[in-house]
């Protein structure tokens, strides 16, 4: 499964506004933004998860936006699209007790909602990891009797 940002801070959105605002290019991805790599990642995340709980059982709708490009504009439609889908995951598999919630809108766009959005499908991940580790676990003591 692909990483997750989730770690994002403030100096991280401060070092992004100083390089951008000289008018410099950075040499890497800048942590404080978050564009079209950013969307797609989560999309491509959202179609993993889906893909796995429907081979796995689970039902789901899910479907990631994956088509994101830097010309892109973030409409009100395509923002509630991305946390649809994210909310589709959450809500049709099993997430940790301190699994944060996901925010009301993306309409405004920050690092606290970005790092929820990409914190609820790393636990994810996280889960259908250990699922995977331990899958012998819970059906290598079933009998079945006739």
């Amino acid at each position: 499964m692909m990483p997750l940002v989730y770690d994002r801070t403030d100096s991280d959105v401060q070092q992004a506004r100083v390089i951008l605002a000289s008018g410099r290019n950075a040499a890497e991805r800048l942590k404080g933004c978050y564009d079209h790599v950013d969307r797609n990642r989560v999309g491509l995340a959202v179609n993993e998860l889906a893909a796995w709980m429907r081979i796995n059982g689970y039902r789901t709708n899910a479907r990631g936006l994956t088509d994101w490009r830097q010309d892109s504009m973030v409409t009100r439609q395509r923002g509630e699209m991305l946390l649809e889908s994210v909310a589709a995951v959450r809500r049709d598999f099993v997430t940790f007790l301190d699994t944060p919630r996901l925010p009301d809108s993306l309409f405004v766009m920050n690092h606290h909602n970005a790092n929820a959005l990409e914190r609820v499908l790393a636990d994810l991940q996280e889960m259908v990891s250990w699922i995977e580790r331990n899958r012998d676990m819970y059906f290598s003591d079933i009998t079945f009797y006739q």
